[in-house]
């Protein structure tokens, strides 16, 4: 294409997407590293980036990289346009000295990496997008490729979300105030335009970032207390969480998927790389709603016993050893100290 052209490339990208395919199926590693910002760069062209970042992005095997076009001495774009390169010193707040800032401004041929190369889109919005596109895939992946599905594209949806005259710089974006806004906004968008997968994803990421108990929160007690593994979180969904993720990735409709029944499932640290979610029974997640760090295993046999989930006649005690053994065994639970 047009920027494979201006980058001197000739990457076939329909056998670069096997690739990726083909390595993650071996178990392997590999990293997708992607350019935006060239000269010639449309929005279109921009678009056709993103789908790749987030055909990357579902496999879990894959380091996806996207960086802005910086110049640089002695490139073929940076000659190019060395009449046209545009001072970058504010750039998600550079701060320096006063006198370096006098001398990058007069000696750009020797400080040319503090300027930027002349974009059609707007760098700003380069900026954020990116941003956007780097930091969500880290904290509500499958969200983003739901939301790019139902809507027709991310970059729609950024557009909606952006606010120019917000400080929202590359700090913001990596910051919790950035998860909260997109959540809350994710999930009201979906709401309201009927994205039926997107509300439930939005719902689900939303849960597991308040559900995860730090272990200095957890109440001291005189005992072991059973308790959810560290960086491990019990969600309650509102759809089928993991039948969205599968017809996501094998590029099927999405609208059978969203509408499952509510679960629960447990997720463990590192979701979307090295991490795992995983579907409980209902009585597996309610047992595990009890182990907060509160209560002793034998309450909790004997509210299991009072919510009819064992016979009356089995002691409470044995109860507790039978399902806190099963869930122990699974990984699910351990025990504080």
């Amino acid at each position: 294409g047009k920027l494979q052209q201006s980058m001197g490339k000739g990457l076939d990208l329909d056998q670069a997407r096997r690739l990726i395919a083909s390595v993650d199926a071996y178990g392997m590693r590999s990293t997708v590293s992607l350019i935006t910002g060239f000269p010639d760069e449309t929005e279109a062209d921009l678009r056709d980036t993103a789908d790749m970042f987030l055909y990357a992005s579902q496999f879990g095997g894959t380091d996806v990289q996207m960086h802005l076009l910086n110049a640089l001495a002695g490139t073929p774009l940076t000659t190019r346009h060395r009449h046209a390169l545009q001072l970058n010193l504010d750039e998600d707040a550079w701060s320096g000295d006063p006198q370096d800032r006098e001398w990058i401004r007069d000696y750009p041929n020797l400080f040319v990496n503090f300027y930027t190369l002349p974009a059609l889109v707007p760098r700003v919005l380069l900026r954020g997008f990116q941003a956007l596109l780097r930091c969500g895939r880290l904290r509500f992946n499958w969200l983003l490729q739901s939301l790019h599905r139902e809507s027709g594209h991310i970059y729609e949806v950024f557009l909606r979300f952006y606010e120019p005259c917000a400080q929202r710089n590359s700090i913001w974006y990596r910051s919790e105030h950035f998860t909260k806004a997109f959540l809350a906004f994710a999930r009201e968008l979906s709401a309201r335009e009927g994205y039926g997968a997107s509300l439930v994803l939005a719902a689900f990421y939303e849960s597991w970032s308040e559900s995860v108990i730090s272990r200095s929160d957890l109440a001291h007690a005189d005992q072991p207390l059973p308790v959810l593994p560290a960086q491990t979180a019990l969600v309650r969904t509102t759809g089928d969480v993991l039948g969205i993720m599968e017809a996501i990735r094998e590029n099927r409709s999405l609208t059978d998927a969203s509408t499952g029944q509510p679960g629960w499932v447990v997720v463990r640290a590192g979701v979307e790389s090295t991490g795992e979610i995983q579907q409980i029974s209902e009585l597996a997640g309610t047992v595990l709603q009890w182990c907060d760090g509160r209560a002793t295993a034998l309450e909790i046999g004997q509210r299991a016993k009072q919510l009819g989930f064992a016979p009356a006649a089995l002691p409470d005690q044995a109860v507790a050893d039978i399902l806190l053994g099963r869930l122990e065994a699974e990984g699910l639970i351990c025990y504080s100290s």
